[in-house]
């Protein structure tokens, strides 16, 4: 979690920076003298009565605007003394002759005054509005926090219940539905932190060369296939596309057609119908918003994805700006919908990084809506056959493993000092046959730690009395332990910040327990360097 840092000390170090005392007053020196060579090129074809002062204005605004006011008033005063000692008469003195030349002199003495004070405050503006944005970006930060640790225990304690021998089959469907709306919510933050990061162009893409679109989608339909069972709506799905493939990172855009998928089905009535198809047309798609161009070579076939509903509709007002943050659809729909109305914001944002283009239209309320995805497609990649997998050999490695981590497994301290949490995986993790001890807080830990040996240590990242990358120091120091980080912060600048505390795994509340699962016996099955893989459920 990034904290405000205090204000930078003067040091000697500091005046030489590029945004240092020598470099902002040394610009305006330069800049000035620049100029002074300039017209002394051009006086002599210039009019007698010519004054150098309408150039030096060039230089003032150059030093005022890179260095400040400071800055600014220094090439104001030295291009006003060489400006009259060399071009002014009585040339070589600082006295003016002429009414019109103390005019000139004048006026520019004032525009430059005016412009280092203008720059003073456009930079105090600047660092506000950069204030601000960092404020928002932690206000965020720790919004979803907040709103992912509640949701931490309840995934535990499905998971906990699910593995109940003899529950009623209605339990289970209980349960689905649990797990379902719990993703949903966790989606919908991920959505809100994703939108905050396209906007200030910090989101980064894990690209592959050759994505199989068609895959993608289909996990988009398989994820949204309950909801729309629930609606009694209708899914769809004809892949007609030949050239399937993009450049592109799949979970963004799963990501995508997840968001065009659900809002299709939230706002289609029951017995509506949701289809998704596919195909190739001509043409180049746009370039990424970056200014670069996409893997897809110029002429090669564009894949288009559309994903066409049978529900409310969409007003030609609402056209022009539902694909806006924060912006839905006008009256009932807006209302009975709900939502925060990012999704289709997010979306477009991820087409347009991946150098494609997304619109919607509809032919008024009450009579359906298509949205449209179009990509630029590359070459299918040479087939690959994988190995065929024998369920019942899948199902004796994990039994094997089980009674291996009943045999010999590693001992685990897990630091949660959330109530409910913390005890429920516990549980489930001593249940799957790990030997694992649990503290709620970094001084029960270090009292755990003082007293046995632990190969793995799992831990929060904000508990109560401390910090667990504080706690990871101390444990990699004392004992050499491998980590995991679990944390309701998952930001790009939280996962590298528990990397360089010494955890190789950051998982993102909430999470089941085969995820957690998963997660050790990664950390524990290799004895390499270190890794700091993005792991989110």
């Amino acid at each position: 979690m990034s904290t405000p840092t205090d204000s930078p000390r003067l040091t000697v170090r500091s005046f030489f920076r590029a945004d240092g005392f020598v470099a902002r007053y040394g610009i305006a020196v330069v800049s000035v003298l620049a100029a002074a060579f300039f017209y002394s090129s051009i006086d002599q074809y210039l009019e007698k009565q010519a004054t150098p002062f309408a150039v030096f204005t060039v230089p003032v605004m150059i030093a005022a605007s890179y260095g400040g006011m400071g800055p600014g008033l220094l090439a104001t005063a030295l291009a006003w003394l060489i400006g009259d000692y060399y071009w002014v008469e009585p040339l070589y003195s600082l006295s003016i002759k002429h009414v019109h030349e103390a005019l000139h002199t004048s006026v520019f003495l004032g525009v430059g005054i005016a412009i280092s004070g203008m720059s003073r405050a456009l930079r105090v503006a600047r660092a506000r509005a950069e204030a601000a944005n960092r404020a928002k970006d932690e206000f965020l930060a720790v919004l979803s926090h907040e709103l992912r640790n509640p949701l931490a225990p309840v995934v535990a304690a499905v998971s906990s219940i699910a593995d109940t021998p003899g529950l009623p089959a209605d339990v289970y469907g209980d349960l689905a539905v649990i797990r379902r709306n719990v993703g949903v919510q966790t989606r919908l933050i991920d959505d809100l932190l994703d939108t905050n990061r396209v906007a200030h162009g910090k989101l980064r893409l894990q690209w592959e060369p050759a994505c199989d679109a068609h895959a993608v989608i289909a996990h988009a339909l398989e994820v949204c296939a309950p909801e729309a069972a629930a609606q009694v709506v209708d899914l769809a799905y004809s892949a007609e596309a030949a050239r399937h493939h993009v450049r592109g990172d799949p979970a963004r855009l799963q990501q995508v057609f997840w968001n065009l998928l659900r809002n299709a089905i939230k706002f289609t009535p029951q017995g509506g119908q949701v289809t998704v198809r596919t195909d190739n047309v001509d043409g180049v798609s746009a370039k990424r918003a970056d200014g670069a161009t996409n893997a897809g070579a110029a002429g090669d076939p564009v894949l288009r994805v559309r994903v066409i509903d049978s529900g409310a509709g969409i007003g030609p007002d609402d056209l022009t700006r539902i694909f806006k943050p924060f912006e839905q659809g006008s009256g009932h729909t807006s209302r009975t919908g709900g939502g925060l109305g990012i999704g289709l914001a997010l979306s477009k944002g991820l087409v347009e990084l991946h150098g494609g283009r997304i619109e919607a239209i509809s032919a008024g309320p009450g009579r359906g809506a298509v949205f449209t995805v179009e990509l630029p497609t590359v070459a299918t990649p040479a087939a690959i056959t994988p190995p065929a997998a024998a369920p019942a050999a899948r199902t004796d490695r994990a039994s094997a493993a089980a009674a291996a981590r009943r045999d010999d497994s590693p001992e685990i301290l897990f630091v949660e000092d959330d109530p409910d949490a913390g005890p429920l995986l516990l549980r489930l993790l001593r249940r799957a046959g790990y030997h694992v001890t649990l503290a709620s807080g970094v001084g029960a830990a270090l009292r755990e730690a003082e007293a046995r040996h632990f190969d793995l240590l799992i831990s929060d990242l904000q508990l109560a009395d401390g910090s667990g990358i504080d706690l990871m120091r101390t444990m990699r120091q004392r004992q050499g332990v491998r980590g995991i980080c679990v944390s309701g912060f998952g930001s790009d600048a939280d996962r590298q910040q528990s990397k360089n505390a010494g955890f190789e795994l950051h998982l993102v509340k909430p999470f089941d327990v085969e995820t957690l699962k998963g997660a050790i016996e990664r950390t524990t099955a290799h004895n390499g360097a270190p890794t700091m893989p993005a792991v989110t459920p």
